[in-house]
């Protein structure tokens, strides 16, 4: 800065000496010529002014025209944009008349047959279906659509029965794969294209409907879905139930009801998954009460529904979007003559404005040309004195400045070196802290590592021992009674050898010896060699005494296991308290943006985990209520709210610091939270917003869904996703 300063001082003396030198050189003044010069100048000033003056009024008209324009052309856009919106409503109104033309035309050709409410095609796929089956084409007979199995003990739930099974209306259930590919041909066969082929459920069918007593919602005031269901196919039914789980939705007529019974956990009905009204409504019950709107009360279209009230309720669909194309006509008509007279004002605006453009470039040509006329002015005399003494005096304080800047320059690059070599410091420091950082979570997830390969390598000597052990008791019993076999052969063939006194001649002795041949023989025969069996006696000693040897070393391998597995406990145990603190101080930071006190109760041995938020008056009425949550009566000057009694943006406001806290002690990559703003109000929402992205890592993703709009933020990192809205069809909901 200060050299840039001393530059620019050296550049303004040499001007200013070159300007003196200049003035020095001037010696008399033309007092007649800076008359006539004064006065020349004074005309051409004026007529400047006066051309400025209309220039200035010109603009201003043609600034109004252009933006009359403007918003000429921006109706005159959005006109043709309501034309082409309104001519692609008028074309799919008459497509959906033609459409209801086509299908009544067809329901008065299918001779009143009750499955063609499903489709034109319905009826040619099931005569297939029965004649492949007739032929053994299929293990068991496919069954559909859905919906002509499906009765009602009360109709005014028609249409919410429709909603619930939805387009398993028109689905066929087979039971096997083979089953499903030759059902699939039929459908190739039939389905015009464009038509959406029936959903196909394949499971193998059973005999039985599924006994869903356990199950099933209970309610005194209210009736399940199922209880009015009248399903009079085994298959069908056990669909509805595993595919819709119509066994655990209850039926509620009006929303108040639906409401004050689901939003209360205490008196939601066991197994009630949600609840249905005859308006459509759906009601998910507490603790993740949310409800979804239906679309009214309407008539069911395929339920209990015959060829004829089908036909009569297309007739009237179809007469009310003549009606309705009759109406679209006429607006369009109107349309068509609005969009006429905008591109006549339109065109009308442009002429106008181009003249008024003339007009302006004529005027700014003339302004030009007398501001660039050369009028060299008469030198004074005593004017270029005056300035020669003041140029003088600035020379002198520019030399003084430029000096002072040379010092300050000095200094400052002084301090550069200085502020550079602490930098260097500090960058090494933090390159240092960051080193052992790493170095400990390397060692923490090592630790980790160590314990779960040890657990397994425990796991595996257990089953080696247990199966060792069996294998010895095994090899013991097979041991005793090698030997004792061993034992009686030995005393056999020890008796052959003992020499013994005898009478008897040697033919006897020869007939006895030949006989007892024979015998060994068929000893030999039954119990082996005596020679194999010693050896067979060997080999198991010597395996009885290394299976021996194995179990003692895995022994000591387990007890060392043991150790290093009460030693990683023991250091879980502290890593565990740790992180709980880390928590609760977390928790107790982020309630502070509310001016909230609060702490997390963490109960390791019965798994439990318990926050106590209050909204004190003062310290000592938070400290108060933190301690004793049951506690009623407070000191003088202290009426803390509990979590019950606070707001349901603060309730939610605290959930949040909840989460961010446990956020803060894990390490995930992406973190995703839903509807977290729904019941807050706009202060808790935008200090929840502010406090979630302010506490954001720069590694991690952060997903929020919200169905409330949201604040665009002027941070670059962030980005909002706004969901389209639905378009609900009703000729696509049939379809479907």
């Amino acid at each position: 800065m200060h050299r840039l300063k001393l530059l620019l001082g050296k550049k303004m003396i040499k001007r200013l000496k070159k300007k003196k030198e200049m003035q020095r050189a001037i010696e008399t003044d033309h007092t007649g010529a800076w008359s006539n010069w004064t006065q020349k100048r004074n005309e051409r000033l004026s007529k400047i002014n006066q051309i400025k003056e209309e220039r200035l009024r010109m603009n201003q008209e043609y600034k109004t025209e252009d933006t009359h324009q403007a918003n000429l052309q921006n109706t005159l856009d959005q006109k043709r944009a309501e034309q082409d919106q309104h001519l692609q409503e008028e074309r799919a109104i008459i497509s959906r008349c033609n459409t209801l033309q086509e299908d009544i035309r067809r329901l008065a050709g299918q001779n009143q047959s009750q499955s063609t409410i499903y489709g034109q095609w319905i009826p040619n796929v099931l005569n297939d279906i029965e004649m492949l089956h007739n032929r053994g084409g299929f293990s068991r007979k496919p069954i559909g659509p859905l919906g002509s199995y499906i009765k009602m003990h009360d109709p005014q739930w028609g249409h919410v029965i429709e909603q619930v099974v939805g387009g398993y209306v028109h689905a066929f259930c087979c039971n096997n794969s083979k089953d499903s590919q030759e059902l699939d041909n039929i459908f190739k066969r039939h389905i015009p294209r464009g038509v959406f082929k029936p959903t196909v459920i394949v499971a193998r069918f059973r005999d039985e409907i599924h006994d869903v007593s356990r199950y099933e919602v209970q309610s005194p005031d209210y009736y399940s879905l199922w209880s009015i269901l009248n399903v009079n196919n085994v298959v069908v039914a056990n669909t509805l139930i595993d595919q819709c789980k119509v066994e655990s939705i209850l039926l509620i007529p009006t929303a108040n009801e639906a409401g004050e019974l689901l939003k209360s956990r205490e008196r939601v009905p066991m197994n009630c998954f949600k609840a249905m009204t005859l308006q459509g409504d759906q009601y998910f019950p507490d603790p993740n009460f949310k409800i979804y709107s239906g679309n009214g009360k309407k008539p069911p279209k395929f339920l209990q529904v015959s060829v004829e009230e089908k036909t009569n309720r297309l007739k009237e669909e179809m007469a009310g979007h003549q009606h309705e194309l009759q109406n679209h006509k006429a607006e369009g008509q109107s349309l068509k003559q609005q969009v006429m007279s905008l591109h006549q004002q339109v065109n009308e605006s442009k002429k106008k404005h181009m003249k008024m453009k003339n007009s302006l470039t004529s005027l700014n040509s003339e302004l030009i040309s007398l501001q660039n006329v050369d009028e060299p002015q008469p030198a004074d005399v005593t004017t270029l004195e005056e300035e020669i003494r003041e140029l003088d005096e600035k020379l002198i304080n520019i030399q003084t400045h430029i000096d002072e800047s040379k010092a300050k320059v000095e200094e400052s690059r002084e301090k550069v070196k200085e502020a550079i070599k602490k930098k260097d410091e500090l960058y090494k420091q933090k390159e240092k802290r960051m080193k052992e950082s790493e170095q400990q979570r390397e060692m923490i997830q090592s630790h980790e590592d160590m314990m779960n390969k040890l657990i397994k390598i425990k796991d595996g000597v257990e089953k080696k021992l247990a199966s060792s052990s069996t294998l010895k008791a095994n090899l013991e019993k097979e041991y005793k009674a090698v030997k004792s076999s061993l034992e009686e052969e030995t005393k056999k063939a020890t008796s052959n050898y003992e020499r013994c006194e005898t009478r008897r001649t040697v033919d006897d002795i020869e007939r006895q010896f030949k006989s007892l041949q024979a015998r060994l023989s068929k000893e030999e025969q039954q119990q082996g060699d005596p020679v194999e069996v010693g050896q067979r006696v060997k080999e198991l000693q010597n395996r009885y005494k290394e299976v021996s040897k194995e179990l003692e070393s895995h022994a000591n391998i387990i007890k060392k296991i043991s150790e290093s597995l009460h030693t990683r406990r023991e250091q879980y145990k502290h890593f565990r308290r740790f992180l709980s603190i880390i928590i609760k101080s977390n928790f107790s930071i982020f309630l502070d943006v509310r001016k909230l006190k609060g702490k997390i109760e963490f109960d390791f041995e019965r798994q439990a985990l318990t926050l106590n938020v209050v909204k004190p008056s003062n310290e000592e009425g938070a400290r108060e209520a933190l301690d004793s949550a049951s506690q009623t009566k407070k000191k003088k000057g202290s009426v803390p709210q509990t979590l019950a009694m606070m707001s349901g943006g603060e309730r939610s406001f605290s959930t949040v610091s909840f989460i961010m806290a446990l956020w803060d002690a894990m390490d995930a990559p992406v973190r995703v939270l839903d509807e977290f703003d729904v019941f807050m109000d706009i202060v808790s929402r935008r200090q929840s917003m502010d406090l979630m992205i302010s506490s954001a890592k720069a590694r991690t993703q952060y997903i929020f869904l919200t169905p409330l709009e949201i604040e665009k933020n002027k941070r670059k990192n962030i980005s909002i996703y706004r969901m389209p809205d639905p378009e609900r069809n009703e000729n696509e909901q049939e379809r479907n």
